[in-house]
Order: C-alpha cells, then sequence, then structure tokens
C-alpha cells in the first residue's frame, strides 16, 4: 500500500505536513502552500519473525511540587520501547527540590503511574519518618 507524505523545507532541514491516502488529497492540501513537496512511500509490514517479537515499555512518571503538593504531569506518551526481559529492579527515581522523576517499566502507562505513586508516597513517609 502506498501513502503520500507532504514535506516542506530546504536542504537539511526538512520536516513533515501530513499523510495521505492519495495523491490527489496531498495535492489538494499543497494548494495552500506552494512550498510543499510530495513523496508517494510504500507502508511497510512486519515479518512473522518481527510479529513475535515481545516489547517492553519504559514510562517515564514525573511530579511537580507546587504549593507544597506533588501533582503528576500527564504525559500519557512519555515513555521508550524496548525489546528484553523485565530487569529485577524495574525502577529508577531522581528527585531535586521541585521534581520527583520515577522510570519504571511496566505494561500499561496506568499500572507505571501507580508504581511511581508508590514511590513517591513512600519517599513522603521516609521524609517524615512515619
Amino acid at each position: 500500500m502506498m501513502i503520500y507524505v507532504v514535506t516542506c523545507g530546504e536542504y537539511s532541514d526538512w520536516w513533515i505536513k501530513g499523510y495521505f491516502e492519495t495523491r490527489e488529497e496531498a495535492e489538494k492540501y499543497c494548494l495552500k502552500d506552494t512550498d510543499s513537496h510530495i513523496e508517494g512511500v510504500e507502508l511497510l509490514s512486519l515479518t512473522e519473525n518481527q510479529k513475535k517479537i515481545t516489547y517492553l515499555k519504559h514510562h517515564e512518571v514525573v511530579f511537580d511540587k507546587k504549593d507544597n503538593k506533588w501533582i503528576m504531569r500527564v504525559e500519557p506518551d512519555r515513555y521508550k520501547v524496548y525489546e528484553g526481559k523485565r530487569q529485577a529492579t524495574n525502577y529508577r527515581i531522581w528527585l531535586d527540590t521541585s521534581i520527583f522523576y520515577v522510570e519504571v517499566t511496566a505494561e500499561t502507562r496506568e499500572k507505571a503511574e501507580k508504581i511511581a505513586q508508590d514511590c513517591l508516597y513512600k519517599y513522603l513517609a521516609k521524609e517524615a519518618n512515619l
């Protein structure tokens, strides 16, 4: 299957403006921007071996301290995908005076956020000597 990519720019500074199912749609889009270029690209499919690959998501969950409260950022797409096995320690924590940052390996964003919240609460309890 072929898709059509509309790009704009010059020399080494190019960016994608849109993807279209037909060349005609791409051409209509380009009517408003004469500096755009259309390129047909073959849509790739996974091979059978690639379909068998399992992967994990390594989420980054960040809390900001505002008015003495920790607020979790809404960043559902803040993760990296990698192939491999879950590590024995599946999270790391960074902290400064106003940011609590947790990297966590989990199947879903919801699970990653729950683990990160647990890490934050453990940290806060330890700081309060509870």
